[in-house]
């Protein structure tokens, strides 16, 4: 069955060729490319020569036609407002930024199940160097740790359960997302995965479909700082009488800026036993 946008729907049938018909077309597709490269003969010897048996009838088949599995019907959600222009967004490295997607049920079907997944241009080359092995410990814990944890897209789902998430027919959600301005990242791809999986049956449906809702963000990231050259080295000058050298140390790194404009650099300490 297709239907064209604005047109009445129509029923095409169509038939899959028999093993027998498909042995027939090569059989006379061998014998056409045959011809062609023997060499002509002369004379009464260029006619076909005919037989006198009859080859064997094929057998009559039953057709075969294509399969269509008819899923059950299924909730659609649609993106109504976003807190981006454009689909776009700038940031400085390190930097983080939260985006607000509101979100519509627009069926007439509630949805039970909600979860989200997420792509950017960083992955590939992390993930092929994984796949690769040529990496040393250190540099394979370092490219472990950015894919684990320094995504460049998380949900943000503020100590909500996802799978007690449900929307109504026609009701609206707001899902908010965290970016992470990673270097070398351009773009990246957001991925609402839903259905109606009707979880309150006994039993409940070991599997279900799913649709999915993609929503793509051009992600622009400026470098500005670069640290390096950190070095922790022994402290002993300016101590009272009651503290003890080996509880001070003198932490030292260089910082650059390669933005061109002004920065304010703070450091902060946390340890153990601090509030």
């Amino acid at each position: 069955m297709v239907q064209l946008p604005n047109s009445t729907p129509k029923e095409f049938t169509l038939p899959l060729a028999s093993e027998a018909q498909e042995a027939s077309v090569e059989k006379r597709r061998t014998r056409l490319l045959d011809d062609m490269v023997r060499v002509k003969a002369s004379g009464l010897d260029a006619r076909r020569r005919s037989t006198l048996v009859s080859e064997p009838s094929v057998k009559e088949r039953k057709e075969e036609f294509l399969e269509c599995r008819v899923v059950p019907q299924l909730p659609l959600l649609r993106v109504r407002r976003t807190s981006l222009t454009q689909g776009a967004l700038m940031l400085y490295a390190g930097e983080c930024f939260r985006i607000r997607l509101t979100v519509e049920n627009v069926s007439l079907l509630p949805i039970d199940f909600l979860r989200m997944s997420f792509e950017d241009s960083t992955l590939p080359a992390l993930q092929q160097a994984l796949a690769e092995g040529e990496l040393t410990i250190a540099e394979a814990y370092e490219t472990e740790y950015e894919l684990v944890n320094r995504p460049v897209l998380r949900w943000d789902l503020d100590g909500t359960d996802a799978s007690t998430i449900t929307l109504a027919p026609r009701q609206k959600m707001p899902i908010w997302v965290t970016c992470f301005g990673k270097e070398g990242c351009t773009n990246a791809t957001m991925r609402i995965h839903y259905s109606f999986a009707r979880r309150d049956q006994v039993p409940s449906p070991e599997s279900f479909f799913l649709r999915s809702l993609y929503y793509p963000l051009l992600v622009t990231v400026y470098h500005t700082l670069e640290c390096h050259a950190m070095d922790i080295v022994p402290y002993g000058g300016g101590l009272t009488s009651d503290d003890s050298p080996k509880l001070w140390c003198l932490f030292m790194i260089d910082v650059k800026n390669l933005y061109g404009q002004p920065f304010e650099v703070t450091f902060e300490r946390t340890q153990e036993g601090d509030g």
